[in-house]
């Protein structure tokens, strides 16, 4: 609705391409804050932009590239945090790693480094009880977006598999449906060393 241009599919396309382009900046900034120069920091950033897979879901309607985008504002906040350590960038840190659960749960994997990280830069933060209750605060607020899943329901999913129940409201938000592929191989796929060297070589380019 913000973007009047041409149909709904081209514009969650450009969506794509435009939280690609923002990850890319924030990776930038993210590098900055790491201390690495300027210049190093720009060439990792492009490099990671022209990467064939990152390139590949950044020009089509894909949920990826915001992925990496709530991935490189989380890890630019943390950076943020402890270099100023103060509690606004604490709490925009919650509330963006509580975004991120709203979107994929493989963003999960990164939470408990975000959370020992942070342990170890200030531990006194365990004793601030008011600053830790309205971090939580922030992390679970936009949880609330789930609501807009039954409100809608009765639209149902675009592969049909979304069901207006509590166990399949349960099932969406917890992603049960690909649990699969932790557990076990469903599409029985085996690559050999040459394969990943390849798949290596596509994602960094030989700049990298």
């Amino acid at each position: 609705l913000l973007v009047p241009l041409n149909d709904p599919a081209f514009r969650l396309n450009l969506l794509s391409a435009i939280n690609g382009a923002l990850a890319v900046g924030l990776l930038y900034l993210v590098a900055r804050q790491l201390a690495v120069s300027r210049l190093a920091a720009l060439v990792a950033a492009l490099i990671f932009s022209v990467g064939q897979t990152f390139w590949s879901q950044a020009v089509i309607a894909e949920s990826y590239t915001t992925q990496m985008l709530l991935v490189a504002a989380i890890l630019w906040f943390t950076l943020r945090y402890a270099t100023r350590k103060t509690q606004n960038d604490l709490y925009l840190l919650a509330f963006t790693m509580g975004l991120g659960l709203t979107h994929h749960r493989l963003i999960l994997l990164l939470y408990p480094a975000i959370a020992i990280y942070v342990l170890l830069i200030n531990r006194s933060i365990l004793r601030d009880f008011k600053t830790l209750a309205r971090a939580a605060l922030l992390f679970l607020a936009p949880l609330v977006l789930y609501l807009y899943l039954p409100l809608r329901g009765n639209v149902g999913s675009a592969d049909g598999t979304y069901e207006n129940t509590f166990l399949g409201f349960i099932a969406w938000i917890l992603a049960q449906q690909y649990t699969v592929f932790l557990t076990s191989n469903p599409l029985a796929v085996q690559h050999d060393a040459v394969y990943y060297w390849g798949l290596f070589q596509n994602q960094f380019t030989l700049a990298g």
